[in-house]
């Protein structure tokens, strides 16, 4: 196995281990089990892309160290564009993405919905909404499963007990007491969800846009690269002279 399916061995294994803890908490209820899994593996959505960042972060430090040592080695100015395009315009452009990233990662619940990031932690918070919701049903809900249960059983071993009717008639009473806030529930669940991926999909789009942004801009530092090969009779590299026209595409990225 090499280094890199190591790393990603290592990483599933860790998030197969936080979602089996979640899946196997005895204090969740039933109703919510699975909602409460998805809730989980949000947040850990956040926080993996909160360590994207950081880890794009260190890439481009090394991507400017490359540079530099280039730069250094090189005692002409035959390297003057590659630290002047890559080691300053295209490393700060790509240090724009990070925190593009590290904001849209970024965990805010207090500030008011004015930007992409906030849009995602509204989605989360519109999922949990489904949740309290029904965590207020559940012990109608359970109550209900424990007198099916009873009744199952009842009709298998005891099928003339007189508890039969007493259960079944308590189990319609419950149903027809519960029917209204069962239909006020799934309605409230779609409400809920069209809110929810409403922001999800306008934070996905803004956070595109940016990245897009950055993307088109980094084409257009990419192209001022000369390739033209230096014939072999020149000593020295043709000297850079897209400093100017670098300055300007970054200064309005």
């Amino acid at each position: 196995m090499n280094f890199k399916d190591l790393q990603y061995s290592i990483g599933k294994f860790k998030t197969d281990i936080h979602s089996q803890i979640v899946k196997s908490n005895p204090l969740q209820k039933q109703d919510t089990k699975a909602l409460s899994l998805w809730i989980f593996q949000e947040r850990n959505d956040l926080a993996s892309m909160r360590t994207l960042a950081y880890e794009r972060s260190e890439t481009n430090k090394a991507l400017k160290a490359w540079t530099q040592q280039e730069c250094e080695e090189d005692k002409t100015e035959n390297s003057r564009d590659l630290e002047d395009i890559v080691g300053d315009k295209l490393f700060r452009l790509l240090n724009k993405q990070v925190e593009v990233e590290q904001e849209f990662a970024k965990m805010n619940r207090k500030q008011k919905l004015t930007s992409w990031k906030d849009k995602y932690q509204q989605y989360r918070h519109a999922i949990k909404s489904i949740r309290d919701r029904e965590e207020k049903l559940s012990d109608q809900r359970e109550k209900k499963r424990s007198l099916q249960s009873r009744i199952q059983n009842l009709k298998k071993n005891s099928p003339k007990s007189p508890k039969l009717t007493e259960f079944q008639h308590e189990l319609d009473s419950l149903a027809k007491d519960t029917h209204e806030s069962e239909m006020d529930l799934a309605d409230f669940k779609r409400f809920a969800l069209k809110e929810a991926f409403y922001l999800r999909f306008n934070a996905m789009n803004e956070y595109a846009q940016k990245t897009a942004l950055i993307a088109g801009f980094g084409r257009y530092l990419t192209d001022l690269i000369e390739i033209e090969p230096t014939p072999p009779s020149q000593i020295n590299r043709n000297p850079y002279e897209k400093g100017p026209e670098a300055a300007i595409i970054f200064a309005d990225a």
